[in-house]
Parts: C-alpha cells; structure tokens; sequence
C-alpha cells in the first residue's frame, strides 16, 4: 500500500501515556503531517480553540476530560473538526460509544503505520478539500 504524504494537514493528538503519544507521533511524522501532541483533553480542548487543526486524535481512558468528553466539547466549537479515538477496548459497544459522541472513527490500540495510513488515505480528500462531501462516521 502506498503511504499518503500530506503537507499543511494539522494533526493534534492527545494521549496521556507518554510512549503512545511518542510513537503515534512518530508515525505521523513518516506520514508527513504536522503534529502536536498533548498529555489529556483540557489540553488539546486548549489548544484546539486557540488552533486550527484539521484533526483529533484522541485517547478515550485519560484523567480529567476523557476523550468521549472532548470529542463532546469539540463538536460544539468545531463541527467539521475530523476526530478519531484510540482505544485498548476491542468490544464493539466502545466504537459505539466512540460514534455517539461525536467521533468519525475509532481505532483499536495499537495502531501501525499500514493501518494508520489506510485511515488517512479514507479521510485525506476531505481534509484537503472541505468542501466535498462530509465524512462524519462512514
């Protein structure tokens, strides 16, 4: 599979490991996009009205604001923000959970680069392009 480059796309990803947030920020950075990263939801929630990104990454177990919660907070400030979620949890009532709250896709933990890439080359055209056709929870 050929691995999307992207230029200009903002990404922020918020994960409170450490070693997650690291090695999915890696990963985007192979892929060619622009990252920031942050330890918990206040955070990204912070930067993400100050920011224009044109994606949310988000852990879904953090302290404080849980990434079902921001993705909640988000969609109320930022309609057209792409989020995704990232969970440990492979049962299907968490994808859900994920979609309920206002986010286009939830990915199991962890996540490969193949896999990564696969996710961004279903989203790519509209985030390069907003005025296609909406991609929420296809």
């Amino acid at each position: 599979m050929a691995l999307p480059v992207s230029s200009g796309l903002r990404v922020i990803i918020a994960d409170d490991n450490p070693t997650n947030r690291l090695l999915l920020r890696r990963q985007l950075d192979i892929l060619g996009y622009y990252v920031d990263d942050v330890e918990d939801g206040e955070q990204a929630f912070s930067l993400i009205k100050r920011r224009q990104y044109d994606l949310l990454i988000t852990d879904l177990n953090m302290p404080g604001m849980d990434g079902l919660t921001l993705a909640q907070q988000v969609r109320k400030i930022n309609p057209a923000l792409v989020i995704w979620g990232l969970t440990a949890n492979a049962q299907p009532d968490e994808k859900a959970r994920c979609l309920a709250s206002g986010m286009d896709l939830c990915l199991i933990k962890p996540v490969n680069l193949p896999q990564l890439a696969a996710a961004f080359n279903s989203i790519t055209q509209r985030l390069e392009n907003p005025t296609q056709t909406e991609y929420r929870r296809h």
